[in-house]
């Protein structure tokens, strides 16, 4: 279900902006998959039903399980998880971006907020379609979901920033940018997808 639209405008927190600017690469990483021309390093999982992934540059541990079809790799800094083929009538490739943040400028809203203005910013026609507080698997957050077109593309994005060092129990801020796409009108890419951004765990 999507998140409950906000009313009001988006404000980015100047800090904040260039953190959250990263989880909005998913656009590009979804784009240059198309015919298999990917860009970056990436990993095929063993043939095995699903596999843990190790989210690199968290002090948390962040991991995400996805299915062994999928391939795990990273594109200018940038670590994501995808599948292994494309879906849909676009050959789009679902993907799962995780941007570890363990210093956050604001609050989850602020940086949702962040994530949005960027892709407005930046996009000239992105256009948001939700937005508002919202969970992920067991993590609360703050969701915003959109669309736009890149190279005669259509995808769609949406960005959950959640509360990781509540999970964890930690003493300072940690949060993380989950940013999923997927073609438009492609279910079973959107629910692959959204079911291994919804399998973030803290610790491992």
């Amino acid at each position: 279900m999507p998140p409950a639209r906000l009313s009001g405008p988006c404000r980015a927190a100047s800090r904040t902006a260039p953190r959250t600017a990263a989880a909005v690469t998913g656009l590009v990483l979804v784009v240059s998959a198309l015919g298999g021309c990917a860009s970056g390093a990436s990993t095929a999982a063993p043939a095995s039903t699903t596999r843990t992934y190790p989210v690199p540059g968290s002090a948390l541990d962040l991991s995400v399980t996805a299915p062994s079809t999928w391939v795990a790799g990273s594109q200018d800094g940038v670590y994501f998880v995808r599948s292994g083929t494309p879906y849909g009538p676009q050959d789009v490739r679902p993907t799962v971006v995780v941007v570890p943040d363990d210093d956050p400028a604001g609050t989850v809203s602020d940086g949702a907020e962040a994530v949005e203005a960027y892709a407005s910013d930046t996009f000239a026609d992105w256009v948001t379609t939700d937005s508002g507080p919202t969970s992920l698997g067991t993590l609360d957050g703050a969701g915003v979901s959109g669309r736009h077109s890149t190279r005669g593309v259509d995808v769609v994005q949406e960005s959950t920033v959640v509360d990781t060092g509540q999970a964890a129990g930690a003493d300072d801020d940690h949060q993380a940018v989950v940013t999923v796409t997927y073609a438009p009108g492609d279910e079973d890419g959107a629910h692959d997808a959204r079911s291994v951004a919804a399998s973030l765990t803290v610790g491992g």
